[in-house]
């Protein structure tokens, strides 16, 4: 989700659309991870439970990160 943040910054023509489309999605995934939350509670799970279910998700996220990272030095390095 990130990396598309970054992208639409980048289209400066259509720049209010693309924040707009940005901040929609992100909501979009604050409320499903919420709703997840609330269903795997009331289903008995524990919060630390919970919370351990989300690791991987980060760990994804922690990874996307660091490419893109590595992208970016790359390509500073080329120019």
């Amino acid at each position: 989700m990130f990396i598309f943040a970054i992208l639409t910054d980048r289209f400066e023509e259509a720049k209010n659309d693309s924040v707009l489309g940005r901040e929609f999605l992100l909501d979009i995934g604050r409320v499903c991870s919420i709703a997840i939350m609330m269903t795997l509670l009331s289903m008995g799970f524990t919060p630390q439970e919970v919370m351990l279910l989300a690791i991987p998700f980060l760990l994804m996220g922690t990874v996307a990160h660091e490419e893109k990272r590595k992208a970016s030095a790359a390509a500073r390095k080329s120019n």
